[in-house]
């Protein structure tokens, strides 16, 4: 028997405004390196008094693997730095 797994969803550039405590969230408007557009969140911290958690942490996104668009050793601009065997 298969199991669903669901999420909630924001197409702003932020995370929904209630999550619980392990509860995924993701904010599919586009991203940047300072807005919350593509990315992954999970609910932390203490519960409220309605249930939810206080906070919610950025855990990945398709932000994050975008930036590893390219081979191993070679730089590209506006990527993340991947070194190789050499650490190059």
């Amino acid at each position: 028997m298969a199991t669903i797994i669901k999420i909630k969803t924001s197409s702003g550039l932020g995370k929904p405004a209630t999550a619980k405590i392990g509860e995924l969230s993701y904010s599919y408007a586009v991203g940047a390196y300072n807005t919350l557009g593509d990315k992954l969140f999970i609910g932390v911290g203490p519960i409220d008094g309605n249930g939810d958690a206080s906070a919610q942490e950025v855990i990945g996104g398709k932000y994050f693997t975008n930036l590893l668009d390219h081979q191993p050793g070679v730089l590209t601009a506006s990527s993340g730095l991947i070194v190789d065997a050499n650490k190059a």
